[in-house]
């Protein structure tokens, strides 16, 4: 487990890097009056990396538990067949018609 958490937080390091690389190359684009192509290149270089990067660190927060809880979700009975919701109660799938 050590091994990947090492990994996702090289990961992260090196998108934050090019993430940074990119934001540079774009204000010395925008300073020197480039094409607009050359900035909005960078533009999505930035917002790639920083993607990357947030989703990095949201795995190594994971792995530590720290990550984003969900709620629990109430009991949902569904066909064992068809996988389709059934309502409490029912004695037949609405769906495929089969007996639960």
């Amino acid at each position: 487990m050590a091994a990947r958490r090492g990994l996702m937080l090289l990961g992260s390091l090196i998108a934050l890097l090019i993430a940074f690389i990119g934001a540079a190359w774009m204000w010395l684009s925008l300073e020197s009056h480039s094409p607009l192509a050359l900035v909005l290149g960078a533009a999505a270089l930035v917002l790639v990396a920083s993607a990357l990067a947030a989703r990095c660190l949201g795995h190594l927060f994971d792995s530590f538990g720290l990550g984003v809880q969900h709620a629990a979700r109430p009991e949902r009975r569904e066909c064992p067949s068809c996988s389709s919701p059934v309502r409490p109660g029912a004695l037949r799938c609405p769906s495929c018609m089969e007996l639960l």
